[in-house]
């Protein structure tokens, strides 16, 4: 949750339905209309340490707006992105990502 930015309360379950909306969130980084890019990005940076696991994924999808998008939310979300630290690990050589993971990694 928001107000357990160091992680110590149990994670709670998510329905398939609750993770289908949040790639669906996702899959709007590649949408060219940029409203609905900033709207998915303001919004997925302020939910809890279960986003953060579905943003660590999508660091790994075939786009690069998708990579860049979840990069930024995992920045904002500041500690509650903390779990995703070994997948931004793995993209901090990439030469799109890299000062985006970077920055994620500092918050």
């Amino acid at each position: 949750a928001q107000g357990d930015p160091e992680g110590r309360l149990p994670r709670p379950q998510r329905s398939i339905a609750h993770q289908l909306a949040l790639w669906r969130w996702l899959a709007r980084f590649d949408e060219f209309q940029l409203r609905g890019v900033d709207d998915c990005r303001f919004l997925m940076a302020r939910l809890d340490r279960f986003a953060a696991d579905v943003l660590a994924e999508a660091l790994f999808d075939e786009s690069r707006y998708v990579r860049l998008g979840a990069t930024q939310c995992l920045e904002r979300m500041g500690p509650r992105g903390r779990d995703a630290g070994p997948a931004l690990l793995a993209h901090l050589e990439d030469p799109d990502l890299g000062p985006w993971v970077a920055g994620a990694l500092g918050r």
